[in-house]
């Protein structure tokens, strides 16, 4: 991807009005959750932001800086591969801006996620959301039904709100 990102239609090899269709479907899904998501019309080339999402996660934000890179992407449609708009999501969640952007500039974390791309490649894992698990992998956006029919084949099924929620170990968005 190049770093100024791409249009959807470039990134789905699709026109406009299949790209829309799309974006459309992503928007009426997040409704369902209530969850807020805004217009998708441009992707980012989001490799700096998974370098600043590896420092924070060093630094005990990766949370808050997830959900951060998140809100600014899917909700405000802001371009998560620009090193101010990440400077700025930086701040916001209690990171230092300056050391933030000595880590964008100095590319600090950019073996890290190097390995992590490494590691997925390795487990076969193409797109984002992928889920893991025995060997197994489940790709892509799934309704939840299909998510909870993918977890109960594997006798792993824990129905959501039964435990808590643990932030991950490794950041690799």
């Amino acid at each position: 991807m190049p770093p100024e990102g791409l249009s959807l239609e470039d990134v789905l090899d699709s026109d406009a009005d299949e790209a829309w269709a799309m974006a459309r479907s992503l928007q009426d899904t997040a409704a369902e959750f209530g969850l807020p998501f805004g217009e998708l019309k441009r992707v980012s080339n989001s490799r700096l932001a998974q370098e600043l999402a590896a420092w924070a996660d060093s630094s005990g934000k990766a949370r808050p800086f997830h959900e951060a890179l998140f809100h600014a992407f899917f909700v405000e449609g802001k371009d998560i591969g620009d090193k101010s708009v990440l400077a700025d999501l930086a701040v916001a969640v209690g990171l230092d801006r300056d050391r933030a952007l000595q880590v964008l500039e100095g590319r600090l974390y950019r073996k890290a996620v190097d390995a992590d791309w490494a590691r997925a490649r390795k487990l076969g894992i193409r797109m984002a959301p992928t889920f893991v698990m025995d060997g197994r992998l489940l790709e892509g956006t799934k309704p939840y039904p299909v998510l909870e029919a993918w977890f109960r084949e594997e006798g792993r099924w824990e129905p959501l709100g039964s435990r808590p929620v643990a932030s991950p170990s490794r950041s690799t968005t």
